[in-house]
């Protein structure tokens, strides 16, 4: 994740990481890594593309929950009416 954040950096976007229970993924560093490959560069270079953010911002939230390893990745620097 630091070569994404410093990617991020590059474009002039935040990155915000949030970690909950961590250690209890049973899941390979390999096969995680894999998971956590696309979904961050897509959301970091769509907030690099918003030439009218003044604050460019994505956030990575990973938790684990009854067994469940959850990954939340968002653009912070849509607009919230976009997603309505």
């Amino acid at each position: 994740m630091q070569s994404k954040a410093s990617e991020a950096l590059a474009k002039n976007v935040l990155v915000e990481y949030e970690y909950h229970d961590i250690y209890m993924i049973n899941i390979s560093c390999t096969d995680f890594a894999i998971v956590l490959g696309n979904a961050p560069d897509n959301a970091i270079d769509a907030a690099s593309a918003n030439e009218s953010a003044e604050k460019r911002t994505v956030q990575l939230i990973i938790k684990v929950k009854e067994e469940q390893i959850i990954v939340i990745v968002k653009n912070l620097t849509a607009k919230a009416s976009t997603y309505a």
